[in-house]
């Protein structure tokens, strides 16, 4: 592995430290108990809050507004990036190749409405290409003739060759096990309601 790319994972790594200090930063134990309850987590755990923590998680990493989000963690691998109007976040080259990136969090997090959303934007772009950050593999997707659509395995293996996945999922350990506590005592707490 040459050095360009171990610098890019300490970036990563970096990045991801941001994006969890930043969170906890923010969240509050309101976050947690504003939405509906989900009921079913609820009798069968006795707190919904751990769906809710999850969902926070997802929602943030897919915030545009957010300096350390989804897009941020892919765009380290890119060479000469540079900002793009959404739906899609940046445009950069990889390996000598230029792409319009469109990053999602995970696949769920691609909803109908975003998903028609970037396939008609797409459509004035040359190489467009959706990214996964997180989650299981799925074959590509072809939404247009020219936009495809990858599964997280095989956004890192792209991005970072073989076996990308999975130092991504080491780096991605190593940081948040430092913030496993401060996660379960905000799910723990509960809102003093007096």
């Amino acid at each position: 592995m040459n050095n360009g790319k171990t610098d890019k994972w300490e970036l990563l790594k970096n990045t991801i430290e941001c994006f969890y200090e930043h969170f906890f930063e923010n969240v509050t134990v309101d976050d947690l108990d504003e939405k509906a309850s989900n009921i079913f987590l609820k009798y069968v755990i006795g707190n919904d809050r751990v769906s809710r923590f999850g969902l926070l998680l997802v929602t943030r990493l897919g915030d545009s507004k957010e300096q350390c989000n989804a897009p941020a963690m892919i765009r380290i691998f890119f060479e000469n990036t540079r900002d793009l109007q959404p739906p899609f976040d940046f445009v950069g080259s990889l390996y000598g190749k230029t792409y319009q990136v469109k990053v999602v969090a995970g696949e769920n997090t691609f909803n109908a409405s975003s998903r028609k959303d970037t396939i008609e934007a797409s459509r004035s772009y040359s190489n467009p290409i959706i990214l996964t950050l997180q989650g299981r593999y799925f074959k590509p997707k072809h939404l247009t003739d020219k936009l495809v659509w990858l599964s997280a395995p095989s956004t890192w293996n792209l991005i970072a060759g073989q076996g990308g996945y999975k130092r991504f999922q080491d780096v991605l350990y190593q940081v948040a096990s430092s913030y496993r506590e401060r996660a379960w005592q905000l799910i723990k707490t509960r809102k003093n309601d007096a």
